[in-house]
């Protein structure tokens, strides 16, 4: 049940998805996914991703893959209290732990948007928290799948503005596609989005090579991955309105998902310590790419901390060095 009173936003199923901390794997993820996306009979692709099909009215495929993700970077499982700050109109925790609105957001979205009808493949990812495992392995296992899809939207963004064009370390979506969606968006007057080319990383990034256009949007929360973390109801509930009435088939292709664009980064660092070592291959403070995945799964935080630092910050040696004086509570991952 979704109500806007007296210009306060509340929705019942959204309020009973933040209750579930949900780490990958954990039986409270998998209570999570049985009571809300279950019901929707998805195919299940290797217990990597939860798929459902809304095809057009005249039967035919359509070329949207829209993403979310199931798993949160809570280190213990259960459930929790989410807080609502009226004035505000916004959740909080204040256990220390983070809210889970990434993703609960994006799911949440996705659900209202196939009750609606709007065709598209919606992809629930499982681990992406754990290093986009999921979406990794579909990219390797089931490309063949993948390149029907002109485009590959994720709700999977912090803050109220962004169509994400660079995730990591290169363009995910050309300028052109980016515009339309923003333009698309802001026929709803309450929204402000714009092309974005500072995403790190979400699922649709390792579709980059097959789907030419692969973006990620904000949806309304801030400070994921600390104990700071809020939802801002009306953001997302904007989105909301704006996803139902896009016509998303229209909008245009540019990219080539055979090109490589890198993005510069040497303004930040010296282009020294983060570097493309093949076309396939990424080195962070020399680890390899399945070192990473290990410590962004064994170790989120630390992991987090060396990328913001790689991006942002000054330059440290190595993850023992990694500190809260690197300012990992005001980090924003997505």
């Amino acid at each position: 049940m979704t109500r806007e009173s007296n210009s306060v936003f509340y929705d019942e199923r959204l309020h009973e998805m933040l209750r579930y901390k949900r780490p990958h794997k954990s039986k409270s993820e998998a209570q999570w996914i049985e009571r809300f996306i279950m019901p929707y009979d998805p195919t299940n692709v290797d217990d990597m991703a939860l798929v459902v099909t809304v095809l057009h009215p005249d039967g035919r495929t359509p070329h949207t893959l829209f993403s979310c993700h199931t798993d949160t970077v809570h280190r213990t499982e259960g459930y929790q209290r989410a807080k609502f700050h009226r004035a505000t109109q916004t959740y909080f925790k204040a256990d220390g732990e983070p809210l889970g609105a990434d993703d609960a957001a994006g799911a949440w979205l996705m659900l209202e948007m196939i009750d609606a009808g709007v065709p598209g493949c919606y992809f629930f990812h499982r681990a992406e928290e754990c290093g986009g495992l999921g979406s990794s392995h579909i990219a390797k296992q089931y490309p063949d799948v993948l390149y029907k899809f002109k485009r590959a939207i994720a709700f999977d963004r912090r803050g109220s503005t962004s169509v994400i064009t660079h995730q990591g370390w290169g363009r995910c979506c050309s300028d052109i596609f980016a515009q339309a969606l923003a333009d698309a968006l802001n026929d709803n007057e309450h929204n402000i989005y714009e092309p974005d080319d500072t995403g790190v990383f979400t699922d649709t990034a390792n579709y980059t090579h097959i789907i030419p256009e692969c973006t990620n949007i904000s949806c309304g929360y801030l400070n994921e991955h600390t104990g700071n973390e809020t939802l801002h109801l009306p953001t997302l509930f904007h989105l909301r309105d704006s996803c139902l009435t896009i016509d998303w088939e229209a909008l245009p292709t540019d990219r080539d998902p055979q090109v490589n664009d890198y993005k510069d980064y040497s303004w930040a660092r010296g282009g020294s310590y983060y570097k493309q070592t093949t076309d396939n291959d990424y080195s962070l403070y020399g680890m390899t790419k399945a070192e990473m995945f290990d410590m962004a799964y064994t170790d989120p935080e630390t992991f987090v901390m060396l990328v913001r630092n790689e991006l942002f910050g000054e330059p440290i040696e190595s993850a023992k060095y990694a500190s809260s004086d690197y300012g990992y509570d005001e980090f924003m991952y997505k």
